[in-house]
């Protein structure tokens, strides 16, 4: 019995000083931070009473790309697959190829963090990461350190 009232006691002190803790904090906010919420906070009944956008638009306004060129390190274009990954858990998000010219072109991304990686036949790159911003097209250029074998080229 003692242990459970002991129990009881000890989450009613943690409770009260957690809620005490968070009222020191929010008190102790700067005005500045303060005006600055209740002007975003006005600016958001605003926009709510005007008409919104479709979604649809604002879908593709916010999406950004992602565009690039695959190359040997002696700069010659290579045909590769170009696979995009989110960099908080590591999906894969989009593959593409490139032209015959290494042109790659990866459109409709949602903004935030991305790693990816281009390869062909022989050689596959590191993981490259990059960040797509809303309505922006980002430009990566990858360079493979692959050569053809002088064996490989020779008729038989």
């Amino acid at each position: 019995m003692k242990s459970r009232l002991k129990f009881i006691f000890t989450t009613i002190i943690v409770t009260l000083l957690t809620a005490s803790i968070l009222t020191l904090i929010l008190t102790q906010i700067p005005n500045p931070i303060k005006n600055q919420i209740k002007k975003e906070l006005s600016q958001t009944s605003e926009e709510q009473n005007t008409q919104p956008e479709p979604k649809s638009q604002r879908v593709l306004q916010d999406n950004g790309r992602l565009q690039g060129q695959v190359l040997d390190k002696l700069g010659n274009p290579l045909k590769a697959q170009i696979s995009l990954y989110r960099a908080k858990t590591g999906t894969i998000i989009q593959n593409s190829e490139t032209d015959q010219s290494g042109q790659f072109e990866i459109p409709k991304i949602p903004p935030g963090d991305y790693y990816f990686r281009a390869r062909n036949t022989e050689v596959i790159s590191e993981f490259l990461p990059l960040h797509i911003f809303p309505g922006k097209t980002t430009t990566q250029n990858v360079y493979l350190d692959w050569q053809p074998s002088i064996e490989s080229d020779k008729e038989e």
